[in-house]
């Protein structure tokens, strides 16, 4: 996955969910485009160094959209469509070893009997398919440590239930998208410290995996 070309700022404030304001290397203050629903613990820090790319898209209300943020524990990507676009490519050259053959692939699926989608539905030759989810893991912890959710997340814990209680393999990919080496990733609310449990019945712990990935490539400054 190729990063576009970035751009280095101040974090003055994250807000609406989708907006932040930041100081750019020349001290104009900016409001860009901030692609994360999430609560962004840890990263939303005032005064934490950021990296933003630009668009030459003229129709764009905010050209500029916030990718990565310096936290005390190391760089974390904070623009979760990263995440689906690296396993997205993973997917399509085989390089997720639990998936490597499953190579028709289908972005968006439909949840079996559910609400909803899936990020991926992947097919072998066979026709077994395996429906996946990727979650981009922002909370980055000393020690190396990344933690899934960074917030108390009904959501997070029922992931992956309904196409494995139906007998499908499902996976969840988490995402770490930081260039610092995470030793693992805990699945937790950090808003009550609770492990979080498969669903009821048990099948999504026969069923579901999660897999983890880590982005290894620093973006490079291109501001000035």
């Amino acid at each position: 996955m190729k990063l576009p070309k970035l751009f280095t700022g101040t974090l003055v404030k994250r807000y609406k969910r989708f907006l932040a304001d930041v100081v750019t290397a020349s001290g104009e203050t900016i409001t860009v485009h901030c692609p994360n629903t999430g609560a962004m613990t840890g990263c939303i820090d005032p005064e934490s160094r950021v990296y933003y790319s630009e668009s030459d898209n003229l129709k764009r209300k905010y050209p500029c959209t916030l990718e990565f943020v310096e936290t005390p524990a190391g760089l974390v990507s904070v623009n979760t469509g990263r995440a689906n676009t690296l396993v997205g490519e993973a997917l399509a050259h085989g390089r997720i070893q639990p998936l490597t053959e499953y190579l028709d692939i289908k972005a968006e699926a439909k949840i079996p009997d559910g609400g909803g989608r899936f990020d991926f539905l992947a097919r072998d030759p066979a026709g077994n398919a395996a429906y996946i989810e990727v979650k981009s893991v922002t909370l980055l912890q000393a020690g190396g440590r990344g933690e899934f959710p960074d917030a108390v997340s009904a959501r997070a814990e029922t992931c992956g239930g309904p196409a494995a209680d139906g007998g499908f393999r499902a996976s969840r990919c988490f995402d770490l998208l930081c260039p610092t080496l995470w030793d693992q990733v805990r699945q937790s609310c950090p808003g009550d410290r609770s492990e979080l449990r498969p669903r009821s019945g048990g099948s999504r712990s026969r069923r579901s995996r999660g897999l983890c990935f880590e982005l290894q490539n620093r973006p490079r400054n291109h501001g000035h």
